[in-house]
């Protein structure tokens, strides 16, 4: 574990910022967009209908939708930085300042990747859903009144926004491992070609999803893709419902009861759904691209390219 901290340390002190900018310009942006704007909530039928106070929905989609925005937000700038992270080292020859240390290639490499793909985005989950709480406080307030937030049931919400971190968290390893193969061959592409490997590596994702890739005989990358897809949304939601029968202050009750069984058995679907052959078969290809990427860094480690 010693052996890590550096490099983990390393991430931190070089990304910091831009964590720090990430995580705040977003509520900062809300908060005030909700506090000045003209914000009008409206109700779908399908929330009326399940038996939800309006005000216990509102604050309950403010915290979702502030995860999902903070875990989007972090998955693209994790990707931004993951995508460059072989050539990174060589640029400023500090790849010979980490093989000094007794840290081999492969975790030079893969400590950083986990850094940025798992360790972050579980991060901005967490803060998404505080920052969520604040931005309720803000909507119910402007709607309702700042008396209807604070008699909000908010033992039960806390239960059910545990329910719901701990759902994600768990599912987002998964999602990650339906996702490999394209990570890292973009990574490879882009160690090997620099930013035009990008351009080939959206080229051959355009070019097979296209006709002109049905008439090359690449039917297969639509339905791979398709695959990969749908197992990453179904890693962080395999469709379980929470069917609950109380309206009003009963429904948060009933709802948070249910929770726990919920995330249980949803998650069990997600990992039921790992016995893939798309899965397994881009598991060994994402095997190959990392060996590829470790091959390129070891060729290269001693010259600035």
């Amino acid at each position: 574990m010693n052996l890590l901290m550096p490099l983990m340390q390393r991430e931190w002190m070089q990304h910091r910022f831009g964590w720090a900018l990430t995580a705040t310009v977003p509520l900062l942006l809300a908060v005030l967009l909700l506090s000045f704007g003209n914000v009008q909530v409206q109700m779908d039928a399908e929330m009326g209908d399940s038996g939800m106070p309006p005000v216990v929905a509102v604050a309950a989609l403010s915290v979702v939708a502030s995860m999902a925005v903070m875990l989007l937000l972090a998955t693209v700038t994790s990707l931004v930085t993951v995508v460059g992270l072989a050539r990174r080292d060589h640029a400023d020859r500090s790849v010979e300042f980490w093989l000094s240390l007794p840290i081999g290639h492969s975790r030079s490499l893969a400590v950083p990747m986990g850094v940025h793909l798992v360790l972050v985005p579980l991060l901005a989950l967490l803060w998404g859903a505080l920052a969520g709480v604040l931005v309720s406080a803000v909507l119910v307030s402007r709607t309702y009144g700042f008396g209807a937030w604070l008699d909000l049931p908010w033992s039960d919400a806390a239960k059910l926004i545990g329910v719901l971190l701990t759902r994600s968290a768990l599912g987002w390893p998964l999602a990650l491992l339906w996702l490999a193969p394209l990570i890292l061959l973009a990574m490879l592409m882009f160690a090997w070609m620099r930013r035009w490997g990008l351009v080939v590596f959206g080229l051959l994702l355009a070019i097979g999803n296209s006709p002109l890739g049905a008439i090359a005989g690449y039917h297969w990358l639509p339905n791979w893709l398709s695959a990969m897809a749908q197992g990453a949304a179904g890693s962080l939601y395999s469709g379980g419902d929470l069917h609950i029968n109380a309206e009003g202050a009963g429904a948060a009750m009933e709802l948070a009861g249910k929770a726990p069984a919920w995330l249980i058995s949803d998650f069990a679907s997600s990992v039921a759904a790992l016995a893939s052959p798309v899965l397994l078969g881009g598991l060994v290809f994402a095997a190959a691209c990392f060996f590829g990427l470790v091959q390129w860094r070891k060729r290269g480690a001693s010259v600035a390219v």
